[in-house]
């Protein structure tokens, strides 16, 4: 049923020129294991078949039946002579249930006691049909009905579906060089494609045959960052195939566990895997491919190289940011994972040998926020400003768990009120009695605004998420606003852990 389907859905049989004859005709393409039967031009039947071995192969040419056989006696070559005795029809015979005879001498159609060799270049010359396609095929034909034997390994026709040219190339079985890129290019020469055959593809197709209808790769344009790279991808019906080399020295990774085809001497992967494999955006604008880096933007510098997109989140190479930051970092060998400002982290991506942590990891462990939202090209590293009274007190805090952790030397500063900082208890002295359990980074001490609202109960605190400032307030009397201001730092403290 495949064969008969396979034929009737192309419209197109190239066969090299000539008239059909009137009445019916016997085609058979040996590359194709097919013999088709034609009536006034038309497909009528199509099988598969066996045909001769590289060491015997099957007569090309034009001949016709001439003589029909129902269960015929098989004769061995040379049986006589050899001593050998003609095999009576049965399931030992090796022509089968019928014998088609042809004009060349010795040659003929007939069925198998083989079933399994139908499709394979294994007999001594003749056609070898299934007994009960070569019984079909006897009652539809007569003595006389033409008989062609021709070799095309390269067919095109028009895709049903797309009203596109598409191609199918066969095993050169007999070693003639018939799937040459000339003899491609001149079959497809009559037909209008939608753009530039890419020609190191459709090598490629030539010199991998399938015996499948394949889309005629078109050259397309691809985009780094919407600038066109110098080398050129393809087309192949619904899916785009990219350059690799030039991607991956783009953004210096390579590519791992990714199904690679080589054309023309160069290596490419379908656009959409390649993006997921290199951690890059892809958008695909009129049928071009354009991928991106997302920027990483610190302050006024934007970081190359930095960003990574996998399954949609956005990851960020840790150990630069974490230096710009001022916070350590270490890897501990011995239990594989990394140490960031003292406290341990197993959950990273490690890509060429660098560690990226997500969005939510780098909240975590970094107390910074990074903003994107996926198909963003820009991604920003927001770290919170503080404000007292509507002055920007400072721009060094960083969040902490659930809050937006405050220098706490400017607020001394502000107030009148002595610093200074017990290494053994972790914790910040301010003025006489007041002891603040803080962090140290980059030589300065951090508090949270809990701690500050518990220690200056008179400071209020609002959480601006928008714009990811936190203002403090002179609250009034403390009696008034403690419990406005525990209030607040509940909301601040929700939104920060979100």
């Amino acid at each position: 049923m495949y064969w008969r389907k396979l034929l009737a859905f192309s419209l197109i049989l190239l066969v090299g020129a000539g008239v059909w004859a009137a009445g019916r005709e016997i085609v058979i393409n040996l590359p194709m294991f097919t013999l088709s039967l034609y009536e006034d031009g038309q497909l009528l039947r199509a099988y598969p078949i066996a045909v001769g071995r590289v060491v015997a192969p099957t007569r090309l040419g034009e001949t016709i039946i001439t003589n029909k056989v129902v269960d015929p006696t098989y004769y061995p070559p040379q049986w006589y002579a050899k001593g050998l005795e003609p095999i009576p029809p049965g399931p030992d015979n090796p022509v089968g249930t019928r014998w088609l005879g042809l004009g060349f001498p010795g040659y003929g159609i007939h069925g198998t006691n083989e079933p399994g060799s139908i499709g394979k270049a294994v007999s001594q010359g003749c056609i070898r049909m299934h007994n009960s396609d070569v019984e079909e095929l006897a009652d539809l034909v007569s003595v006389g009905t033409p008989v062609r034997f021709i070799y095309e390994t390269i067919q095109v026709g028009l895709d049903p579906s797309t009203g596109q040219p598409h191609i199918i190339v066969y095993p050169d079985i007999y070693r003639l060089k018939t799937n040459t890129l000339s003899r491609a290019l001149a079959k497809l020469s009559p037909f209008r494609l939608d753009g530039e055959i890419h020609e190191g593809a459709l090598q490629a197709l030539l010199a991998r045959p399938t015996g499948k209808w394949t889309s005629i790769p078109i050259q397309v344009r691809v985009c780094w960052e919407g600038a066109p790279l110098d080398e050129v991808g393809y087309r192949l019906g619904e899916e785009i195939m990219v350059p690799l080399e030039p991607l991956m020295l783009k953004t210096g990774r390579k590519v791992h566990g990714l199904e690679r085809r080589r054309a023309g001497g160069t290596w490419y992967g379908a656009a959409t895997y390649v993006a997921g494999a290199l951690g890059l955006g892809l958008e695909l604008q009129e049928g071009t491919p354009d991928f991106y880096q997302v920027s990483l933007l610190v302050g006024d510098e934007a970081l190359a190289r930095e960003t990574f997109i996998y399954r949609g989140e956005l990851y960020v190479a840790v150990e630069e940011l974490a230096r710009r930051l001022g916070i350590p970092l270490a890897w501990d060998r011995d239990e594989r994972r990394l140490v960031i400002d003292r406290s341990p982290v197993d959950d990273f991506l490690i890509i060429d040998h660098r560690a990226y942590l997500s969005r939510r990891q780098l909240r975590a462990h970094l107390g910074v926020w990074i903003s994107w939202q996926e198909g963003d090209r820009k991604a920003e590293l927001i770290q919170p400003k503080v404000f007292l009274d509507g002055e920007i007190l400072t721009e060094e805090s960083f969040l902490g768990q659930g809050d937006a952790l405050v220098p706490l030397r400017p607020l001394a500063g502000k107030l009148g009120l002595a610093l200074s900082w017990d290494g053994q208890q972790g914790a910040a002295l301010l003025g006489r009695d007041k002891r603040l359990p803080g962090v140290i980074r980059k030589g300065r001490i951090f508090v949270s605004p809990a701690m500050l609202a518990e220690a200056l109960p008179m400071l209020g605190v609002s959480w601006q998420e928008e714009r990811q400032e936190l203002h403090l307030f002179w609250n009034g009397e403390a009696s008034v606003g403690e419990p406005l201001l525990q209030e607040s730092l509940g909301q601040v403290s929700q939104v920060l852990l979100q």
